[in-house]
């Protein structure tokens, strides 16, 4: 029998692509891909359960009141979660459209999270870069329990409002 050669901690691909293989060789034969690519996104966790260094911080996140506000009037499980998402926007280069997607005909993204059946969304702003990719600096403006997609039209003028806010001072006050 073939002796295997386990990779060793202080190699970091090597060691990802390890356990990302043995996950997708335990789970592919009962349809659990979605989950392997969950798991995967969280490099956090990853790292965590690797051994590995703390994940280097890629972004600069920025809280409005608004969004402080919002956060706060949440349950613990819910504010968790958005703080994972924080977590994987601050550390992860390329993002998923599970966690941050586009917003259709603006300038802003939303940070998306899913708790039981809800939908929670928070409009963010990248500062420094058109792109969020390309971004160092990201603003969370506000969030939201999405009900429809007609509340994105009042959840984008209020984060207008907001960014006028923060640029130009109170005058501008949502």
């Amino acid at each position: 029998m073939k002796n295997l050669d386990y990779p060793s901690a202080s190699d970091e691909n090597s060691l990802f692509h390890y356990y990302y293989f043995t996950f997708a060789a335990l789970f592919y034969n009962r349809n659990y891909v979605d989950f392997l690519y969950s798991f995967i996104c969280d490099l956090s966790l990853i790292r965590y359960l690797c051994g590995m260094k703390e994940a280097r911080e890629i972004r600069r996140i920025l809280f409005s009141d608004e969004f402080k506000e919002f956060r706060d009037s949440l349950d613990n499980r819910t504010q968790n979660k958005i703080d994972d998402c924080a977590s994987i926007l601050k550390t992860v280069y390329v993002l998923s459209t599970k966690f941050v997607k586009k917003v259709v005909n603006t300038d802003f993204y939303e940070m998306r999270v899913s708790v039981g059946t809800n939908e929670y969304r928070t409009i963010l702003f990248a500062i420094d870069h058109d792109n969020i990719i390309q971004s160092t600096k990201v603003v969370l403006l506000n969030g939201f329990l999405k009900k429809d997609s007609r509340e994105y039209k009042k959840q984008i003028s209020k984060a207008i409002n907001i960014i006028k806010y923060l640029e130009y001072g109170a005058e501008f006050r949502p």
